[in-house]
């Protein structure tokens, strides 16, 4: 069950590292942000309570993925890359 309610904290909060300690009995929750403090909390709802509280004190949006960033081309279509290349001493 800690495993599933892990997974369940990850996804729901994607700007923290989660996991559960298995010697303490408590779930953890890391930011992703520096300088900010981790947590721990007994319970999986606690916790996601108490990462949901530090994000409103400081100000902090929820971190999303975008949908650009699961392309595999770095660059958007139809747009060309600004880095020039060297080709045997001449710029491209």
């Amino acid at each position: 069950m800690n495993e599933n309610d892990t997974r369940m904290l990850a996804a729901r909060l994607p700007g923290w590292t989660i996991w559960y300690g298995e010697q303490t009995g408590s779930f953890w929750a890391l930011p992703k942000a520096r300088g900010l403090p981790h947590i721990e909390a007994a319970t999986a709802v606690e916790l996601e309570q108490r990462a949901r509280a530090v994000e409103q004190r400081l100000h902090i949006l929820p971190v999303t993925v975008p949908r650009s960033a699961t392309r595999p081309s770095a660059t958007r279509p139809g747009r060309r890359s600004r880095r020039r290349r060297r080709t045997a001493g001449v710029l491209t």
